[in-house]
């Protein structure tokens, strides 16, 4: 899935939701499976950086807090 598919899917909400749902796994093994804070500095910046810009993409299709998925 790619980011571009979110700018796509802007006015279609249903469509929008299960794009975002598709993130949820690789989201959550990345967070399992990497320890952002490392000891060593040039890790940690480059893990920090890859969260912020990851953010950033997600923030822009819009306030992902107001999204409340029934069921």
């Amino acid at each position: 899935m790619l980011i571009e598919e979110l700018e796509v899917a802007e006015e279609d909400g249903a469509h929008l939701i299960a794009l975002l749902q598709e993130l949820a796994l690789p989201i959550n093994r990345f967070f399992e499976t990497t320890m952002v804070m490392s000891e060593v500095e040039d890790v940690r910046y480059a893990r920090l950086s890859l969260m912020a810009a990851a953010s950033q993409q997600l923030l822009s299709v819009g306030d992902l807090s107001v999204i409340v998925i029934e069921g």
